[in-house]
């Protein structure tokens, strides 16, 4: 016999609500025995009895479940996305929120760095599987923006720009930049350039205004021409760097990466060449990857503020799904350098 919630109530002598409490783990909230909790639950066992999780998630308002959306791992030049620095220290402060608002998350990997694909987006979302949706590594331009909006998922966007229409948690990338830059100025280089990630990027272009900006100021001349980009990979960055050295051009005093990956790939270059870093070149990242401080020569760099990004990013979304008043929709970190030997 396939047992109801009426059947089941009718032979324990429990009212439907009870069972349904003790079923969705509510017991201690609604001051449940412990003593009728566990006579339910070894009754239910018995008869083979498990609440319809599809049912449930249907008639609640939310699921208690967001959905984090990564991008392909083969853009990262590696072959396990979760092994990135950065993505693994957002996701760690993700679950650490996510724990303390008693929520689960799930994770998904794009076939796409533009999600060009929505349609398992808007799936994942009607089918009531998840409450909102956290994405991090897209460049999430105006077509792809509005189908997510029209899918009517609570969205937020690590690291993308504010003017996007849709909520945001980043670093202060341009104030972080300016700052690296001035103390490299102030080293007494005077020759400096920019090594940039992906042009496309929110995060590229702030880091480089704050580049050309703090050179600006200090009446130091260049030419957006001269910047190069590398994908924030290390090794196209590393391919870079050997091309530059052997085409016999002469080195910059000094080279500000657009993250610490492809700095510590141009350092490997350089060091392979006999060069010394910083006596031929001073070399600069962004991100503060762990990696960077166990290099030779150290790595100069500003902090991405992951952990921090990935709480923030969770308790942005939490107040989107729950409508909160008052919500700062885009939460921007401060900053700070961390000066190290390679400068």
């Amino acid at each position: 016999m396939k047992y109801s919630l009426n059947k089941l109530s009718e032979e324990l002598g429990v009212s439907k609500t009870t069972i349904s409490l003790i079923l969705n783990n509510k017991a201690r909230q609604y001051r449940i025995s412990e003593a009728l909790e566990q006579t339910v639950r070894d009754f239910c066992k018995k008869k083979k009895y498990s609440i319809n999780i599809h049912a449930r998630r249907m008639h609640q308002e939310h699921v208690g479940n967001l959905g984090i959306l990564l991008p392909p791992t083969h853009i990262f030049g590696i072959r396990n996305i979760f092994s990135d620095y950065n993505i693994a220290e957002i996701l760690g402060g993700i679950a650490a929120a996510a724990y303390d608002a008693e929520y689960r998350f799930s994770v998904k990997i794009a076939k796409s760095k533009t999600i060009t694909d929505l349609d398992f987006v808007a799936e994942w979302y009607k089918s009531r599987e998840i409450d909102g949706l956290i994405c991090h590594g897209f460049i999430l331009d105006d077509a792809i923006t509005e189908r997510l909006l029209n899918v009517g998922v609570p969205l937020v966007a690590i690291g993308e720009s504010p003017l996007k229409g849709v909520p945001t948690v980043g670093v202060d990338n341009y104030s972080g930049a300016y700052k690296l830059t001035e103390h490299l100025i102030s080293r007494g280089y005077s020759e400096l350039n920019f090594l940039g990630g992906v042009e496309r990027s929110y995060v590229c272009q702030e880091r480089y205004r704050g580049f050309a900006e703090a050179l600006a100021k200090h009446e130091i001349s260049h030419s957006r021409d001269e910047v190069e980009y590398a994908d924030f990979r290390e090794d196209l960055a590393y391919g870079w760097m050997k091309k530059r050295l052997q085409s016999g051009k002469k080195l910059e005093q000094a080279l500000f990466c657009a993250n610490d990956s492809m700095a510590i790939g141009v350092i490997q270059a350089l060091k392979e060449a006999g060069k010394t870093v910083p006596g031929d070149m001073a070399v600069a990242g962004a991100d503060n990857i762990n990696l960077g401080w166990y290099i030779t020569p150290a790595l100069t760099t500003f902090h991405n503020c992951q952990v921090e990004l990935g709480k923030n990013a969770f308790d942005l979304l939490y107040q989107v799904i729950n409508r909160e008043d008052g919500i700062d929709e885009h939460v921007k970190l401060d900053t700070d350098i961390i000066v190290r030997q390679s400068t």
